[in-house]
């Protein structure tokens, strides 16, 4: 359906947007606006573009969809600021756990998520050298990572929270460790996290929390959860992951979440099943792998709000 010909901002409640995160991409299916109220064409703006633009409360589901469809473009894309960068994951995020908590409005998450993923979106902001180095490592010619890092971030968020973690620094490193988790792989065929039995090299997925950790030292990442995350999300219960082969209660907490996080990532983005609950369900069959208590809390979850709208929903992959 084409958009409706707004040619003056009407009387309703509008918000914010960046404009330099509409230049470069296909033309969103909602109208824009200047801060005077006139209707501006997306072609018109360009990257660098400092200013901001209003969109319409109405078309924030819209909105939601194109961060969804284009934050890949936006998070590797030189021109477009790190300012500007920070806040479309920032939105993503919010948009994602809105959704998945079935709130109709973001304004209504809890507040310790909220200052978590401020925090995250934040880390990339405290210096233009980390903004750049995080997101052009985060590229690495594949446009698919930074989706995979930015939904697990979400996902161990959403899971540390769930566990009873309130306090929003653990949130916070939680978060950020989610996002840092399979950096590592940046630069190498995004299908090789996905089914890694059918095209990477063996030594090439064991050697990637390593180089993970290492981003996150580059980056000044102090916090010890967050480099645990790193390192040590393919570790399993049982002692037989990679690459230390810490079993039990040797996994940090932090690790053991990342890890529930980014397998669920994956799944999610494989394109097959498309509900959670038959993803997780696949999940807890590979015996020894994940934290079952950690699992529980993810259904757990789900269900309690499913239960709101009689049907379980997804985050869109």
């Amino acid at each position: 359906m084409a958009p409706i010909a707004l040619e003056r901002l009407p009387d309703r409640e509008s918000i914010e947007v960046p404009a330099g995160i509409f230049s470069l991409y296909r033309i969103p299916a909602f109208p824009l606006f200047d801060t005077g109220g006139a209707r501006v064409h997306p072609r018109a703006l360009g990257a660098h573009e400092a200013g901001q633009v209003l969109i319409l409360r109405d078309d924030v589901p819209a909105l939601r969809l194109y961060l969804r469809h284009h934050l890949h473009r936006i998070a590797v894309t030189d021109s477009v600021s790190p300012a500007h960068r920070a806040w479309a994951l920032h939105r993503a995020l919010t948009y994602e756990v809105a959704d998945l908590l079935q709130h109709l409005d973001e304004r209504a998450i809890p507040a310790g998520l909220m200052a978590a993923i401020d925090e995250c979106a934040h880390f990339v902001l405290r210096s233009p050298r980390t903004a750049d180095a995080l997101l052009a490592t985060a590229g690495g010619g594949e446009p698919s990572l930074p989706v995979h890092m930015a939904r697990t971030s979400l996902y161990a968020l959403l899971l540390g929270h769930e566990t009873g973690i309130r306090a929003v620094d653990r949130l916070g490193a939680l978060a950020v460790g989610g996002v840092f988790a399979d950096i590592g792989m940046s630069g190498q065929p995004f299908e090789a996290l996905l089914a890694p039995e059918a095209g990477a090299p063996d030594d090439m997925l064991r050697e990637h929390p390593g180089r993970s950790l290492a981003v996150t030292r580059r980056m000044g990442v102090t916090r010890e959860s967050t480099q645990a995350a790193a390192l040590s999300h393919h570790e399993r219960l049982d002692g037989e992951g990679y690459p230390a082969g810490l079993a039990g209660g040797a996994m940090p907490f932090a690790a053991r979440s990342v890890a529930i996080a980014a397998r669920l990532s994956l799944l999610c983005a494989s394109g097959g099943e498309s509900d959670v609950y038959a993803l997780l369900s696949e999940m807890a069959t590979d015996v020894g792998a994940y934290d079952p208590e950690l699992l529980r809390a993810f259904v757990r979850l789900l269900g309690r709000q499913a239960s709101r709208r009689q049907q379980p929903r997804m985050l869109a992959a």
